[in-house]
């Protein structure tokens, strides 16, 4: 630890606004960040300072602003301006090429007279190169990186159909595997819900031909193109959109086996387990239009109240054990349970 940061951390206190509005506080570093790669001469004496501000920001604690400076005659000239402002605006946004509006910036470089700020940026074109999500390295999601996609290794099988991925459903699975929090045994590519239009089917394909939009599992399809066993994707219906058939594909398969397993139907008493997760809100919903009344546990208030804005009116606590038996022993007044449905794992 930096004693110096440490010592300047715990005397910190944000002066008191005058007109209604937070006076930004600076943290001014020098030669901290680099605005080029390759540039030489980079010191991280400071660089906590950048994280400690960060920290601050999103507890709300201080507004602390953070500037780098190159110790040249402009850049402090420029600083001297800088930090008398009250805010600094660029017109373009957070994201280069998508204008969304002005953006708020509370991290900026200065190099001689030139001020510089953080945009994420495309390494190649995406719209010319296919491109791919792969991990350089497991345990954070910076260690994600986008590549340009090659030609496939082997000839497309007479089973299988090559998908031009038009959008992936993100599951909790893939970021435990970008983590590496994963059993070996349970470690895959990322992305396993897509949808997009057949490319290519091999010659026993049958039900989806070429052109055709379609959805369903493809493993490995955080990518321009994705390959996967025919059986595995069907005809998207027109109504429905890419985005959103993407969102079906994992839930409402998990909750159709699951309740075909437990062999749900009307009037069954079913205990739903974390119902405020994908694959709780999806059994609430396919367990409403079977008329089977459902017991649905959650944990936080906010998740309380988007189920009763779901018509939930029987609900206990997934964190508490005492407070959710006593909530099922309330609902059930003597009563068994026919099915429990468990989204939560080792639970």
């Amino acid at each position: 630890p930096n004693p110096f940061i440490a010592a300047g951390a715990s005397s910190l206190h944000e002066p008191a606004p005058s007109d209604g509005m937070p006076i930004p506080l600076w943290v001014c570093t020098l030669g901290v960040q680099p605005i080029l790669l390759s540039e030489p001469n980079v010191r991280c004496t400071h660089s906590a300072a950048w994280g400690l501000s960060r920290a601050c920001r999103q507890e709300g604690v201080l507004s602390l602003h953070c500037l780098d400076l190159d110790a040249t005659a402009d850049s402090l000239s420029l600083a001297a301006r800088v930090v008398l402002q009250p805010s600094i605006q660029p017109a373009e946004g957070s994201v280069r090429g998508l204008r969304v509006g002005p953006s708020l910036e509370n991290e900026m470089v200065l190099r001689r007279d030139n001020l510089h700020v953080a945009r994420l940026v495309s390494p190649f074109e995406l719209d010319r190169v296919p491109a791919r999500l792969t991990i350089a390295r497991k345990g954070a999601i910076t260690g994600l990186r986008l590549e340009p996609q090659g030609e496939f290794e082997s000839e497309l099988l007479s089973s299988e159909v090559e998908v031009e991925v038009r959008a992936v459903g993100l599951n909790f699975r893939d970021v435990l595997i970008v983590l590496g929090a994963l059993p070996e045994r349970f470690m895959a590519e990322l992305g396993s819900d897509c949808a997009g239009t057949v490319q290519a089917a091999g010659s026993s394909v049958r039900h989806i031909l070429r052109r055709t939009p379609c959805f369903g599992l493809a493993s490995g399809c955080l990518a321009a193109y994705a390959r996967t066993d025919a059986r595995m994707q069907v005809a998207k219906p027109a109504a429905l959109s890419f985005e959103g058939a993407t969102t079906l594909i994992s839930t409402w398969c998990t909750v159709h086996v699951g309740f075909e397993r437990i062999s749900l139907r009307g009037r069954r008493r079913l205990l739903l387990h974390a119902a405020a997760g994908g694959v709780g809100l999806t059994a609430l919903e396919y367990a409403q239009w079977l008329c089977a009344p459902a017991l649905c546990t959650a944990g936080a208030p906010h998740k309380h109240r988007l189920l009763r804005r779901q018509g939930v009116a029987l609900m206990a606590s997934s964190r508490d054990a005492a407070a959710s038996t006593l909530g099922a022993q309330r609902y059930l007044c003597g009563l068994r349970l026919h099915a429990v449905l468990n989204s939560l794992s080792a639970d």
